[in-house]
């Protein structure tokens, strides 16, 4: 299966990278290019293998803010089928009201 995953990355970019798999069941691509690029290697990944886990790094400039971070990683969790679950005593409403007051100051 690794050499899968490896099949396919060279597919999708033409970026350095290394592909290592880990014992707990997941791939680790490692790119050498900036945050941005990395991201969107990462998006056509889940695309083409929803099924396998797989964590992509880079080795470049972190170009991107927070929040196209933030978006980047709710639109991996939809396109995975994943939900994110609050714990127990989490106000939503207080957390964006916090963070709204911040941006605002």
């Amino acid at each position: 299966m690794k050499e899968d995953v490896r099949r396919v990355v060279e597919h999708l970019t033409d970026l350095q990278f290394t592909v290592t798999r880990h014992n707990e069941g997941y791939y680790e691509v490692v790119v050498h290019a900036d945050a941005k690029r990395a991201l969107e290697l990462e998006s056509k990944l889940a695309e083409v293998l929803p099924d396998t886990r797989i964590i992509v790094r880079w080795t470049g400039e972190m170009n991107v803010s927070e929040e196209e971070l933030a978006d980047h990683l709710v639109r991996m969790l939809v396109k995975l089928g994943l939900r994110a679950r609050a714990l127990q005593g989490f106000d939503a409403v207080r957390a964006v009201r916090e963070g709204r007051d911040r941006f605002l100051d």
